[in-house]
């Protein structure tokens, strides 16, 4: 049985937990960190963090990475909790 995971930031508009932190890590890279710096300071494999940038990796991308990445930028990542029926 799988954990699902939610992103909570304050914005919390349509997007889902992965399209903020996709976003969030594009407008770094505009910004001019490379994406080098980005893996690294993160503790994720370059490689993995460009597929999933690039949406090149159909499965995504492991919930310790999106982790790591969202600690480098101090987001907190949160169990989602049940909705009671």
């Amino acid at each position: 049985q799988g954990r699902v995971f939610l992103l909570l930031l304050r914005n919390n508009n349509n997007m889902t937990p992965s399209e903020k932190l996709k976003k969030r890590i594009l407008k770094m890279i505009a910004d001019g960190t490379n994406l080098f710096r980005i893996s690294k300071s993160a503790g994720v494999d370059r490689c993995t963090l460009k597929r999933w940038l690039n949406d090149e990796s159909p499965r995504g991308m492991s919930v310790t990475a999106f982790d790591r990445l969202c600690e480098m930028i101090d987001w907190d990542l949160y169990p989602r909790r049940k909705k009671k029926e």
